[in-house]
């Protein structure tokens, strides 16, 4: 986050598809977010900024990777920023990082 901005929201459609995915439910994200129910649903349709205690609790209930795609970002130079930081190299087109595969020998 930069000093201005107070928090991101999140992508609904993108969270909801990884709690339906792992077997969770709306109320306990709500739960393991600090908020209720309706205060996720809301801050989700009016697209409302969540703040550093909850996008924390997203990440380590989610997993820095899934996050990084529910969390919203103004730009893609910010996502890039945060990718970065994070991760500490680029993704490539495919999604996985610029690492060197080296092969090995199976003699």
């Amino acid at each position: 986050m930069t000093e201005n901005q107070k928090g991101y929201s999140f992508k609904k459609r993108k969270l909801k598809d990884w709690i339906y995915d792992n077997g969770k439910t709306q109320p306990y994200m709500a739960r393991k977010l600090g908020i209720t129910k309706p205060e996720l649903q809301r801050k989700l349709n009016e697209h409302e900024l969540f703040n550093q205690d909850q996008i924390r609790s997203l990440v380590y209930l989610v997993g820095a990777k899934a996050a990084i795609n529910i969390i919203y970002f103004p730009t893609i130079k910010e996502k890039r920023r945060v990718w970065r930081k994070t991760f500490g190299r680029k993704r490539n087109k495919e999604g996985n990082t610029n690492e060197r595969h080296e092969k090995v020998d199976q003699s």
